[in-house]
């Protein structure tokens, strides 16, 4: 029998949900337009609007503060990434962990190395910008690698530093077409585990 294929941006929201996300606080924009509709589709998780993407990363942070859960943010492409880097670096210095998930131009609308500053509508290389004051920041191109860069990202949200300044924040950017293809389902529900290729843990110091 053949694994169900469900939408990538559906897969995301589940992964989330079965991992005890509840909230997610976002900006919406047409950038991220699927993520937007399978956030509006799950149950499990309450979508927190905010009036501009920095008030999205703040909020994020302060509820990860307060409920001892991951916080996470949901942006849109260009000026929505980039407004939202000041509190991924206010994470990062705090030690907070902190989830952003930015929309992106659709695959054949990257630079991919052209030498132009800007290709696609609204296009901008967030992952870049947004490296220095990450664990993990990555540009998902294939639908079927999404499970291993989610339990990347959130394993290393809650390894390095140990005690309550464990944590960093990290970004996961998807282009357009890669949230609309459907992936096969897999088990949402599993025990996390450590990925098999993972870059190394920061020094223990707070």
């Amino acid at each position: 029998m053949s694994a169900k294929l469900v939408r990538l941006a559906d897969y995301v929201m589940d992964f989330l949900a079965a991992r005890g996300v509840r909230h997610v606080f976002l900006l919406p924009g047409g950038g991220a337009m699927h993520l937007n509709d399978a956030l509006a589709q799950q149950p499990d998780i309450a979508a927190v609007h905010c009036h501009h993407e920095q008030a999205c990363g703040i909020a994020a942070e302060a509820y990860g503060r307060l409920a001892e859960r991951t916080g996470v943010a949901m942006v849109t492409t260009g000026p929505g990434a980039t407004n939202i880097l000041t509190p991924v670096a206010g994470a990062w210095i705090e030690s907070l962990p902190l989830l952003v998930i930015s929309g992106q131009v659709k695959r054949a609308d990257l630079l991919q190395g052209s030498g132009l500053r800007q290709k696609g509508v609204q296009e901008v290389d967030v992952v870049s910008m947004a490296k220095p004051v990450t664990k993990y920041a990555v540009t998902v191109t294939d639908p079927q690698a999404i499970r291993q860069h989610l339990e990347e990202a959130l394993y290393l949200a809650h390894s390095g530093r140990p005690g309550r300044c464990g944590w960093t924040s990290r970004w996961t950017c998807r282009p357009r077409p890669s949230i609309r293809p459907r992936c096969r389902a897999g088990n949402r529900k599993a025990k996390p585990r450590r990925p098999r290729k993972t870059m190394s843990p920061p020094s223990p110091i707070c």
